[in-house]
């Protein structure tokens, strides 16, 4: 569904196309060998996805790693609808910080009471790189 979206919109992401982007968030999701945090969230329309967020928890810190929406439902934001549910959830909870993480898409510093610069240290070593 992701990278549907991000075609529609004509984005190329290579951490996506990459097909252990998915092998990794199936194992971590399963987390049969190792509990690792991550929670899937959906919202359904008609036991359909309309929604799907992937989260990891540690202590008392979420990250929303990957959230989506179904392109058929764009128009009635379920994205928003799942995002703003998982906030009201994790904070009913012991949760003290709902990291949306970089990039700061104008969507996150909507939602955001804080944000903080990051630094990316990774250097290409090759034209694809």
């Amino acid at each position: 569904m992701k990278r549907e979206w991000l075609h529609e919109r004509g984005i190329v992401s290579p951490a996506l196309a990459d097909p252990r982007f998915a092998i990794f968030f199936a194992d971590v999701a399963q987390g049969l060998s190792h509990p690792t945090g991550c929670e899937v969230h959906a919202l359904t329309s008609d036991n359909e996805a309309a929604a799907i967020e992937i989260t990891l928890r540690f202590l008392d810190r979420i990250v929303m790693h990957v959230i989506v929406f179904n392109l058929k439902y764009e128009k009635v934001g379920a994205g928003v609808l799942l995002l703003e549910k998982s906030i009201a959830q994790a904070f009913g909870t012991d949760a003290r910080t709902y990291d949306l993480l970089s990039p700061a898409d104008g969507y996150k510093l909507a939602w955001a009471d804080a944000a903080m610069g990051v630094t990316d240290w990774v250097l290409p070593l090759s034209a694809k790189g």
